[in-house]
């Protein structure tokens, strides 16, 4: 152990948010990719740059002078790999709340519809001839579905 820049191994640490830092050793180590999680004895640096699990931390590696440039580029697309696989989980779960808001409008349609069929006493009445308020309603969930869908589609794109 030294103070001497010139006789220390360089060392990064990172964070990816949304995540824990154990989780992605977790991920690269599994990839053979030495790494380590915690605070690294300095636990009030960390909480001056807002980490407030200071036991979890962030994750650090390190590079030397016989590390390789193709296990540099190992790392980086270890990163890449898991980022983008938790960024199709997010895209994931948000197609997930689209499908039941879409399903939700759906069914909401439905109902004002069967309502105004039993108002009229047959098969439907006109749009124009249904009460103001369900014309409204039937308006802003027309918009809803509209913007549902195109999130959906929008979102379909990212696979």
């Amino acid at each position: 152990r030294t103070a001497d820049a010139a006789l220390r191994a360089p060392t990064f640490s990172f964070t990816v948010e949304g995540k824990s830092s154990a989780e992605i050793v977790a991920a690269l180590t599994a990839q053979q990719i030495a790494c380590w999680n915690g605070d690294f004895y300095a636990p009030r640096l960390l909480e001056a740059v807002d980490i407030t699990d200071t036991t979890d931390g962030v994750v650090r590696t390190s590079m030397t002078h016989y590390n390789t440039v193709e296990e540099v580029e190992r790392l980086v697309a270890a990163l890449d790999s898991y980022i983008a696989r938790r960024n199709y989980k997010m895209v994931s779960d948000i197609k997930f709340v689209l499908i039941l808001a879409a399903v939700a409008i759906v069914i909401a349609l439905l109902v004002l519809f069967n309502r105004n069929k039993h108002l009229s006493g047959h098969m439907g009445i006109p749009v124009d001839k249904m009460p103001i308020k369900d014309q409204r309603t039937l308006r802003v969930l027309g918009w809803a579905a509209i913007c549902v869908f195109s999130v959906l589609i929008l979102l379909g794109s990212f696979e």
